[in-house]
């Protein structure tokens, strides 16, 4: 389904911007749908994402459906195979506790693939979005690799040209005012609710909205790009 990088290089380095969209259609409904997600963060300046370990979170139409933490194993058996004092192996050994508080993964070593499944998804179009919202990508350097798969039963394929892929930039949050949201995709509308379902504010054609009248604490905005594409996201209000 998607095979991309996620970074926020185009905004500013700050956390909760960056989300990878992947929409799709499916042609007739799809049982045992399996989805295979595969990640690995780079980034080896000082701070650099790939050794600072982040949770993960995937949505489907809104639903979370995996949340994950790379990392947390010993890459002791692959150091001594490279010596070499660069990158993260150097020549002498390292405890479990240490390769655990920081690594994501072990050069040498197989990158885990994680899945779920959903029973049944009905024919028409879907949103996958995957989001790291700690992320910073300090100095504007480093990435997440990215690949999505899906297989399920249906009587139809799932054609290439089915499937798109959005950046969306969502900044600053947490934040104190307005939320701006960046994309190539501009937004139709942006509705904002309470954490119980109460619809709060709206705007049209606008690629900002304002919350500085709002109480501290959690909202949820539903965004809708001028493609169509729809999408919620947790937003923080300081």
């Amino acid at each position: 389904m998607s095979y991309n990088k996620l970074n926020n290089y185009n905004s500013t380095d700050a956390p909760g911007e960056t989300v990878r969209l992947v929409t799709f259609n499916l042609p007739t409904a799809v049982t045992n749908a399996n989805f295979f997600v595969i990640s690995t963060p780079h980034g080896a300046n000082s701070g650099g994402e790939e050794y600072i370990r982040r949770q993960n979170f995937t949505y489907v139409d809104d639903v979370q459906v995996l949340t994950y933490t790379p990392g947390g194993i010993s890459c002791e058996p692959y150091r001594v195979y490279n010596t070499q004092g660069n990158g993260i192996y150097q020549s002498a050994p390292a405890t479990f506790a240490q390769w655990t508080s920081w690594n994501n993964w072990c050069p040498g070593n197989s990158v885990p693939i994680r899945g779920f499944t959903l029973p049944s998804m009905t024919a028409g179009n879907h949103t996958l979005k995957h989001t790291i919202p700690t992320a910073v990508f300090n100095g504007q350097q480093g990435e997440v690799y990215l690949s999505v798969y899906m297989q399920g039963k249906s009587n139809a394929s799932l054609n290439v040209k089915d499937v798109k892929t959005i950046d969306v930039n969502i900044y600053p949050n947490p934040t104190t005012d307005f939320v701006n949201i960046k994309s190539k995709e501009d937004a139709a509308s942006m509705t904002l609710f309470s954490m119980d379902g109460r619809k709060l504010t709206e705007v049209y054609k606008e690629n900002r909205i304002d919350l500085s009248s709002y109480s501290t604490g959690v909202y949820f905005l539903n965004i809708v790009l001028k493609d169509g594409t729809t999408f919620k996201h947790k937003i923080i209000k300081k």
